[in-house]
C-alpha cells in the first residue's frame, strides 16, 4: 500500500465514521487504479498508465508529466531543468572536500589519504613557521597579532 491508497482509504473511513454518527451515509472503499509511472534513469522508463502500457522515450515523457503534475510548486524550474539536463552534457563537479590524488583505490586501505609535503591533514598548505595546530615557531598558540609569537 501507498501513501496515495492510504490517504483514499482514510477519506473514506473518515466519512464512515460521520456516518455512524448520523452524518451521510457509509460505503465501502473500491480502488480504482490508475497505473505506474517509472522513471529508470536517462531514457529507461516504464508506464501503464489507464492499461496502456508504455516504454522507453513516450514512458518516459509520460512519467515526468505525471510527475510534473503531481508537484506543488516550482514546476517551471523543475520543467527547465530537466529540458536543460536532456539538451546539455551531464556537468561535471567536484566540491573539494577531498582531492582525488589523495584516495588511493589501488591500494588495500584507501581509506588512509595521501599527503603531499607541506599539507595539513584537511589537505590545506601548512603556513611558514606553524605546525598544525597553528602554533608558532615557539609552541605557544598564534593569537594573529603582531608580536605575540
Amino acid at each position: 500500500m501507498t501513501a496515495q491508497h492510504a490517504t483514499r482509504q482514510g477519506d473514506v473511513a473518515a466519512n464512515n465514521v460521520a456516518a455512524s454518527l448520523g452524518h451521510g451515509t457509509a460505503r465501502a472503499y473500491r480502488h480504482h487504479d490508475l497505473g505506474f509511472a517509472v522513471d529508470l534513469g536517462g531514457v529507461q522508463a516504464a508506464a501503464n498508465p489507464l492499461g496502456v502500457p508504455l516504454s522507453g522515450l513516450l514512458a518516459g515523457a509520460v512519467t515526468r508529466g505525471y510527475h510534473l503534475a503531481a508537484m506543488p510548486g516550482n514546476r517551471v524550474r523543475v520543467a527547465a531543468d530537466w529540458l536543460l539536463d536532456a539538451a546539455l552534457p551531464r556537468q561535471a563537479v567536484q566540491l573539494g572536500l577531498v582531492s582525488s590524488w589523495s584516495v588511493p583505490l589501488d591500494t588495500s586501505s584507501p581509506e588512509v589519504a595521501r599527503l603531499p609535503a607541506g599539507h595539513g591533514p584537511d589537505g590545506t598548505r601548512k603556513r611558514p613557521g606553524r605546525d598544525l595546530e597553528g602554533h608558532g615557531n615557539d609552541g605557544r598558540p598564534d593569537t594573529g597579532r603582531p608580536g605575540t609569537e
